[in-house]
């Protein structure tokens, strides 16, 4: 069956939030959860009962070894500190990358730091607070030195199982919603709406379940006509479902006669649809991808604007940005003089194109470069390579739109060189002239890595906000830039000079280790960080596992009093 456009999603979300927002996806407008009316030392001691219930699950010993599994590779190839350890920025692009590439989930807090919000607001502790906070208190438990491999896997299981309380919560108010109890079972007539209702909260945020009267159940009915992908969606919901109970069939006592489903079911059942419908939305990723790349310039992965206007219109897209929020997002690229040319994979990727409201995370287009990078760590095992080593890699390499190269174009190997050059022969994994190359070689999944600063990747309603502009075109103004375009293609020879001039040689590396002080220094500073572990360990009784793992240190931290060095998100 062939998917319908989110982009008429879109405009049905624009309808209850009454702004603009972006193409095909869209995101809620207000923060839900109900930790929102919560003050910050309530928050805090949520998060704390949160972090020592879970260390005490035993499920817990069963999901380590398989997050660590997901994490090594990232762990083995990234740069440590002298303590053999990740830090905090590191730690952040780990977790990061893995709930990204697991769950399609774009967690607040791990990718930015938040900024502009009073240290008190329990909103700041939402939006981006809770992956810091527990960072903080991990940093605290495990001492100032950094987070080895173990412990950052503990860190994960922590977040995603507070994530899946939150998801449980949300279930309780749609239950709340739909007038069911908790207690006992709900008729099977009862389950889809309760499912529905979960989705429709998370894509428009769970403050919608109570600020209207009108009855969940009619709003349901009515979300299916406003929103064509409901039927799609619904049908994927059942089919978790229908999964869920079938392999759960031998936990169940087959001598209780069962006439509905528990909570406990549901919850679990819930749990599954937040932990897949990263995956399945990101199937509309690729249908825009696709539909994208039939108006692409060669092989560059890039669409002219008015090609990107133009396929918007003939597929009944709403593609409408203004080139001015599509530059700041990251996703023009102005290297062809007067010919503005957007970066499909940037575009995709853009914050604009997320959706979902749960307070916590937002639902991405998933970055099928963490992916192909995954591969290159794995095999590397290190943070720098020599361009033999990653040219033998990327070879076999095989994308969603690209076979494996077998033999790497000579352009494509010169620039590795090139880049090796300027480093001593080696090429660093997590660089941005790496990052770049990656964006060459794989331009339908790499995303170009613009210079830090450069661009200003905001929603919708953030954008607007600021800049007092909007972020799309009229009906009337897009068809005027569509019809007033050239059709007058360039020759060869300079598009391949436009290709020559995209490259750019200026470097950021991603990570930069902290250097230690001198010795004396770091004897007072191990000092000082030994008085603070005792304490923290005292705080945080709770933290078993946490107390075990620093038993096993040597409270002469070589890391600790390092000094903090700039370091660049590519």
């Amino acid at each position: 069956m062939a998917r319908v456009s989110m982009l008429v999603a879109f405009v049905f979300f624009g309808l209850f939030n009454h702004c603009e927002a972006n193409a095909f996806l869209a995101r809620g407008s207000a923060s839900g959860g109900a930790l929102a009316s919560l003050g910050r030392a309530a928050v805090e001691e949520r998060l704390l009962e949160e972090v020592r219930g879970f260390m005490g699950k035993g499920k817990m010993d069963a999901q380590i070894p398989a997050i660590k599994t997901a994490l090594e590779p990232m762990w083995l190839a990234l740069p440590k500190n002298r303590a053999g350890n990740l830090e905090s920025s590191e730690v952040r692009y780990v977790l990061h990358r893995y709930f990204v590439q697991r769950h399609g989930w774009n967690i607040e807090g791990l990718d930015r730091g938040v900024e502009g919000e009073a240290e008190s607001s329990s909103a700041a502790i939402l939006r981006g607070r809770v992956p810091s906070f527990l960072m903080d208190r991990f940093e605290e438990a495990f001492g100032a030195s950094g987070l080895k491999l173990h412990e950052l896997a503990i860190l994960a299981a922590t977040l995603e199982h507070f994530i899946h309380d939150e998801a449980t919560e949300r279930l309780q108010a749609v239950y709340e919603a739909l007038e069911l109890s908790t207690d006992g079972e709900i008729a099977d007539s009862d389950v889809d709406a309760v499912l529905q209702g979960t989705m429709y909260a998370t894509l428009l945020g769970q403050h919608r379940l109570a600020d209207s009267t009108w009855p969940l159940r009619e709003r349901l009915a009515q979300f299916g006509k406003k929103y064509p992908g409901w039927s799609d969606t619904k049908m994927w919901l059942k089919d978790v479902q229908n999964t869920v109970t079938y392999l759960r069939q031998g936990s169940t006592n087959p001598f209780t006669a069962h006439t509905g489903i528990t909570f406990a079911e549901m919850s679990h059942i819930a749990d599954e649809v937040s932990e897949r419908f990263g995956s399945f939305q990101n199937g509309e990723c690729h249908h825009l991808r696709d539909v994208l790349l039939e108006h692409e310039e060669g092989e560059t992965g890039l669409v002219t604007l008015d090609d990107f206007y133009a396929a918007g219109l003939e597929n009944n897209l709403r593609l409408k940005e203004t080139a001015d929020y599509l530059r700041d997002q990251g996703a023009i690229d102005d290297s062809k003089v007067g010919v503005p040319r957007v970066i499909v994979t940037n575009y995709l990727l853009s914050k604009g194109n997320c959706m979902g409201n749960t307070g916590f995370y937002q639902i991405c287009c998933m970055n099928e470069c963490e992916g192909l990078l995954s591969q290159i760590e794995r095999t590397v095992a290190a943070p720098t390579a020599t361009p033999r080593e990653l040219v033998a890699i990327a070879s076999k390499i095989a994308s969603s739109t690209l076979e494996a190269y077998g033999s790497l174009p000579e352009d494509l190997v010169k620039r590795l060189e090139q880049v090796a050059a300027r480093n001593g022969g080696s090429v660093a994994l997590h660089g941005r002239l790496f990052a770049q190359w990656l964006h060459f070689a794989f331009p339908h999944e790499c995303p170009y890595p613009h210079t830090s600063a450069s661009t200003n990747p905001l929603t919708a309603a953030e954008w607007m906000e600021k800049t007092s502009k909007q972020t799309t075109l009229d009906a009337n103004a897009l068809q005027q830039y569509v019809d007033s375009s050239s059709d007058a293609k360039e020759n060869k020879e300079e598009e391949q000079a436009s290709e020559q001039s995209r490259w750019s040689d200026e470097d950021e590396l991603l990570f930069q280790p902290s250097v230690l002080p001198g010795k004396k220094s770091l004897a007072a500073s191990s000092a000082k960080m030994l008085l603070k572990v005792v304490l923290s360990m005292g705080a945080l009784a709770g933290l078993a596992i946490a107390a075990f793992e620093v038993s096993k240190r040597s409270f002469n931290l070589q890391g600790a009093g390092f000094s903090k060095s700039k370091s660049h998100m590519v």
